[in-house]
């Protein structure tokens, strides 16, 4: 698992870095942004795979639709939320934000992409829920 620490970020409601993930205290759903982030941070400690999500458009669009389908299972696990809102909403984040990564992509296209990572998503979230737990 990554280093986490509670931080007031200003336009996010976390960020991270390869084995670091910095969380804004009043982030809605802490545990599944923590969930997302920390999957992210911790595949940027593979060097091969940081230099890969600052080189490749594609290859960071993977991780974050992977990142944010786990932010959904964690959601859904923790909170109870409803499983294809959560959903939605975080392909609408996709979509409208990280400079234009998923620009040409549908919120339907986000989705589906999410959706085939689910299985993945679930596996993360089981396998570290206690540590999830344990940052939050």
């Amino acid at each position: 698992m990554t280093f986490t620490i509670e931080y007031p970020l200003k336009s996010a409601n976390g960020r991270n870095w390869p084995g670091i993930v910095a969380i804004h205290p009043d982030a809605p759903f802490k545990a599944a942004v923590v969930a997302q982030e920390a999957y992210e941070a911790q595949a940027k400690l593979n060097p091969l795979t940081f230099l890969r999500t600052r080189l490749s458009k594609s290859e960071r669009r993977d991780m974050e639709i992977t990142g944010h389908e786990i932010e959904v299972q964690a959601a859904v696990e923790f909170y109870g939320v409803d499983e294809s809102i959560y959903r939605a909403h975080e392909a609408t984040r996709m979509q409208r934000g990280y400079d234009g990564l998923f620009q040409g992509m549908t919120l339907a296209q986000i989705e589906a992409r999410m959706l085939d990572r689910k299985a993945e998503a679930l596996h993360f979230v089981s396998a570290n829920r206690s540590k999830i737990e344990a940052q939050v």
